[in-house]
């Protein structure tokens, strides 16, 4: 066996150990976790969260399932509170499990002190989507070469989703100042 570092073998050693790679991401539980409560809280600022962040923007799956309840609930113009999202979730039966009436009453009360902190919140959660969403299409492209050797293609493909994820970032964070301003308390 060649045992050179250009060598087929240990090249696709290497793609193996990268594509295998545990990447650690951002933790964002707990700012999730205050999203949710604002959202809960404050039903006037609702339309500006739900803008700047879609459900894909959660990385806990709990977290998730109750902001896309939320966020279709405005969406269709309903009341936000704690009482109608529960009742919401239970008719949507997901109400189980870790979701359950005592995990909202705890979301409602996870950001009771500031209402300023609300712009950074979703920079975060923002910020932490589009690098998961840029490693898998990274991981993608670098698999995609690897099997089919078509590198062009591939550069191709990464810079599309570059230049929709760059529109993705742009479109959340050249919201109306003023707007995001009302934020602040």
């Amino acid at each position: 066996m060649n045992d050179f570092p250009n060598s087929p073998q240990i090249a696709q050693k290497q793609f193996d150990r990268l594509l295998s790679a545990t990447v650690q991401f951002p933790d964002t539980h707990k700012v999730e976790e205050c999203i949710v409560s604002v959202c809960l809280n404050t039903e006037s600022e609702l339309p500006l969260i739900i803008e700047a962040l879609k459900p894909d923007c959660f990385t806990n799956e709990s977290l998730k399932t109750v902001y896309t309840t939320i966020s279709e609930m405005g969406a269709q113009g309903m009341p936000v509170d704690i009482l109608t999202v529960t009742y919401e979730l239970r008719r949507r039966e997901l109400l189980k499990g870790e979701i359950n009436a005592y995990f909202i009453t705890q979301l409602s009360d996870a950001a009771t002190y500031s209402l300023r902190h609300v712009k950074t919140w979703i920079s975060i959660l923002v910020e932490s989507y589009t690098f998961r969403t840029l490693y898998v299409s990274l991981m993608a492209t670098v698999k995609d070469v690897s099997e089919s050797g078509n590198i062009f293609k591939a550069i191709k493909d990464l810079q599309a989703e570059l230049a929709r994820l760059d529109y993705s970032i742009r479109k959340t964070t050249t919201h109306d100042s003023n707007q995001l301003e009302r934020l602040v308390v």
